[in-house]
């Protein structure tokens, strides 16, 4: 083969190459580069919760950006833990449900001025009347909780979950349309969670699930 033609052939073969890595799907392309990229102060976010009674407070600072196209503008600020392979770790969650969390959670939002609190809403549900959000008191207590539902995606996208994973969540506060920028949440338990120590809860700050 002359040396033009043995050229031609690996152009071609470089084109077909640069094509068909055109072509792939950006979620695929980019999955490993989405995670590896995402800062960890950066909602969504996880953190190690204890589950013992705390003297002072978790203390988290993050980033919020606006939600995803998948992303509820509501943001959770809960409990989860995974269930995959342990359906037991969903019980125990749900026996902390129905048992009541004794807990203050506050959250609040960096200003020019310094930190200003932000609202934050719970959700009570009372048999035979339809679920209603209700204000957390100024003093950031709170009693109950709720199951809920995140958007993982999201998780997935920050290298947070991983395809396949399930995940139980619990969530104690929300926090609706907050403005992109820099906040704090404080959580402090007052009562133990010993039905979750052998399931390493972790606090979860993140968009709840847009409805379908």
């Amino acid at each position: 083969m002359k040396p033009q033609g043995k050229r031609r052939i690996c152009m071609l073969a470089g084109l077909l190459v640069l094509l068909a890595t055109a072509c792939r799907p950006d979620a695929a392309r980019d999955a490993g580069s989405i995670a590896e990229a995402h800062r960890p102060d950066l909602v969504p976010l996880v953190r190690a919760m204890p589950t013992s009674s705390m003297d002072e407070p978790l203390a988290v600072e993050f980033d919020v950006d606006v939600p995803s196209r998948n992303s509820s503008p509501t943001l959770m600020i809960g409990i989860r833990v995974n269930r995959t392979d342990d359906v037991p770790a969903l019980e125990a969650l749900v026996d902390v449900q129905a048992s009541g969390l004794q807990a203050n959670v506050s959250m609040a939002r960096l200003e020019s001025g310094g930190w200003k609190d932000v609202p934050l809403l719970r959700l009570e549900s009372i048999i035979g009347e339809p679920a209603r959000t209700i204000p957390i008191p100024a003093d950031g207590r709170i009693t109950s909780a709720w199951l809920d539902d995140a958007d993982v995606l999201a998780l997935q996208n920050a290298g947070l979950e991983r395809p396949g994973d399930t995940y139980a969540q619990l969530a104690f506060a929300w926090a609706r349309n907050p403005s992109p920028g820099r906040y704090r949440v404080e959580v402090q338990l007052h009562s133990p969670l010993t039905q979750l120590d052998p399931y390493h809860p972790e606090l979860l700050i993140a968009y709840l699930r847009r409805p379908k």
